[in-house]
């Protein structure tokens, strides 16, 4: 097993202990161990209030909706996921770096990396606004660019709660990046139909924790 490499994943959530059955995120947890989506850590632990690290968010993604690719000369035990990243043109900060892997992920940088999974090229807070008109986030503590809290991070349960959010709302093929910028006058329109993409159009959204 790589340096900091997660063990395989549990058999349930309650193999957690520091996930009791009382904890908010529990379910959903248990959702992404039955799914295959995460990991405990080497010493048996979840640990729901870590921030996750970009590569573990890259992971836990990429596992909730496709497989990881197979690479044969691993040098970081999240290789494949970055791998996959490059191909769909994601942007990423541990492409080149495996100090910068290890760092916890923004708000932020999940919505630019959603964003392009949903096959647009949006940064930054056009990225935040693309989530939340297309009702993919319903922010932090409101659905404003503001309320998004773009700079604050992601715990470990936040990151699977907010992909299973995904899920629920009906997104279900990653896709491309386009190389380049998506014009800004393309952003759909807050709860247009028309412009949401069809994966999305399909489901219809549920009450879910807002993310």
């Amino acid at each position: 097993m790589l340096s900091g490499a997660p063990l395989q994943p549990a058999e349930a959530a309650e193999a957690f202990p520091d996930v009791p059955s009382n904890h908010w995120a529990y379910s959903t947890i248990q959702w992404a161990v039955d799914n295959d989506v995460v990991n405990g850590y080497p010493d048996g632990t979840f640990r729901p209030s870590q921030n996750v690290s970009e590569s573990e968010f890259l992971v836990m993604f990429i596992r909730a909706f496709d497989e990881l690719p197979k690479v044969t000369k691993m040098t970081h035990w999240a290789d494949p996921a970055y791998l996959y990243a490059e191909e769909k043109n994601w942007p990423t900060m541990g492409a080149g770096s495996h100090e910068l892997r290890s760092k916890a992920i923004s708000r932020e940088q999940v919505a630019e990396i959603i964003a392009g999974a949903n096959g647009v090229n949006f940064l930054g807070t056009d990225a935040i606004q693309y989530l939340l008109n297309t009702e993919l986030s319903k922010g932090k503590v409101d659905a404003t660019i503001d309320g998004y809290k773009g700079a604050d991070f992601l715990t470990r349960a936040e990151a699977v709660q907010f992909i299973k959010n995904l899920k629920d709302k009906g997104l279900r093929e990653l896709q491309k990046r386009p190389e380049l910028p998506t014009p800004k006058n393309q952003l759909p329109k807050p709860k247009d139909d028309a412009n949401l993409p069809a994966k999305v159009r399909e489901v219809k959204p549920e009450s879910v924790i807002i993310t």
